[in-house]
């Protein structure tokens, strides 16, 4: 499928995944369409053609079992064929939550998950994480970002679905935090609230309240 038409299928569960997990839809869009060539590649078994769903390339077991397919890695700057494990799902929706649980249950992740209130500061952060073996993975990302303006379109779709009473609370709780000096309107300025709910989440995982 073209990028456009993949981008509309998984825009609204990656915008859930980010209120739900706190990682950024605009990076999550991004890297599942690197991952999975735009949903022509999301990964069948080589022998049973099983289809994985598997928007990430996350190896191991999933929901639906997992699949094995070639696929291609960077060794010594030499990109090499490997045959691999990977997850399956029963729904791209799986795919999308398993990544967030595997990106923010794992401490190794930990620079990207606080800096995920920037989608661009984020896919960076992962890679130097490890996330990724392919050295230009990050600007790979950031370039798909910019193309297809994901970062606003992500903005535009929370200003527009997510309560407005959420976003005010974000606020003001970041207020009481003492994570911000003065009040910000969160309906002016749609992001300022995703930001203070990544603070209170951040401050909460310090102090081990988080649930």
């Amino acid at each position: 499928m073209s990028a456009q038409t993949f981008i509309a299928e998984v825009f609204d569960d990656a915008c859930r995944a980010q209120l739900n997990k706190r990682l950024p839809a605009a990076a999550m869009i991004a890297e599942s369409g690197h991952e999975s060539g735009w949903g022509e590649h999301g990964g069948k078994d080589y022998q049973t053609g099983q289809d994985s769903k598997n928007l990430f390339g996350i190896k191991g077991v999933g929901p639906a079992g997992s699949v094995r397919f070639w696929t291609e890695e960077e060794v010594n700057g030499v990109f090499v064929p490997v045959l691999g494990t990977f997850r399956a799902y029963n729904s791209y929706q799986q795919s999308f939550e398993d990544y967030a649980d595997l990106i923010t249950g794992d401490s190794r992740y930990a620079p990207a998950v606080a800096a995920s209130g920037n989608p661009e500061e984020y896919v960076r952060q992962l890679q130097k994480c490890g996330y990724a073996t392919n050295e230009n993975y990050a600007n790979d990302l950031i370039e798909i970002m910019h193309d297809f303006n994901l970062i606003q379109e992500v903005n535009t779709w929370m200003a527009t679905n997510v309560p407005q009473q959420y976003q005010i609370d974000a606020v003001n709780n970041a207020i009481k935090a003492g994570l911000l000096k003065q009040y910000h309107d969160p309906l002016a300025d749609a992001p300022i609230w995703f930001v203070c709910q990544i603070m209170l989440n951040l401050l909460a995982l310090q102090n081990g309240t988080q649930k």
